[in-house]
C-alpha cells in the first residue's frame, strides 16, 4: 500500500514539473509572437506617405536585439532573441516583414509575420 503511495505522488510530482515545463515554453512562445506582432502594428500605425522613411523605394533590412524573459527576480536574461524588420516596395504599396528568431529551451525557433501596408490600410492616421 504505502509503494503504490509513494509511486502516485513520484508520478504526480513528474506531471506536475512537465505542465510548468510545457507552460513556460508556451509563455515564451506566445511573447514572441507577440512582439513580432507588436512591430507590425507599429509600422501600420507609421503615416504611410512614399518617399519618406521607412517608406522607401528601395529594400530597408534593419536587426534588434530583444529581451523575451527574464528570471523570477527581473535581473537575469533567460531568453533573448534578433527581431529582424525588412521593408520592401510592392506593386501596391509597401511589403512588411518582420522575423524573431530565439532559442527556448534548447529548441531555435523562429516566429514571421508579413503584412502589405498602403495609405488605406487600417491604422493610418
Amino acid at each position: 500500500m504505502l509503494a503504490l503511495l509513494l509511486a502516485l505522488i513520484v508520478s504526480g510530482i513528474g506531471a506536475i514539473m512537465l505542465l510548468d515545463r510545457a507552460s513556460r515554453h508556451q509563455g515564451h512562445d506566445t511573447t514572441a509572437l507577440e512582439v513580432t506582432q507588436g512591430k507590425i502594428e507599429e509600422y501600420m500605425g507609421t503615416p504611410y506617405n512614399p518617399p519618406t522613411a521607412p517608406f522607401t523605394s528601395s529594400t530597408n533590412t534593419s536587426t534588434t536585439n530583444v529581451t523575451i524573459s527574464v528570471d523570477r527576480g527581473g535581473t537575469n536574461v533567460t531568453v533573448q532573441g534578433v527581431l529582424t524588420t525588412r521593408i520592401q516596395p510592392a506593386p501596391i504599396g509597401h511589403l512588411i516583414t518582420v522575423s524573431l528568431a530565439y532559442t527556448n529551451y534548447r529548441r531555435p525557433l523562429t516566429v514571421q509575420l508579413q503584412t502589405v501596408i498602403t495609405k488605406f490600410s487600417g491604422g493610418q492616421p
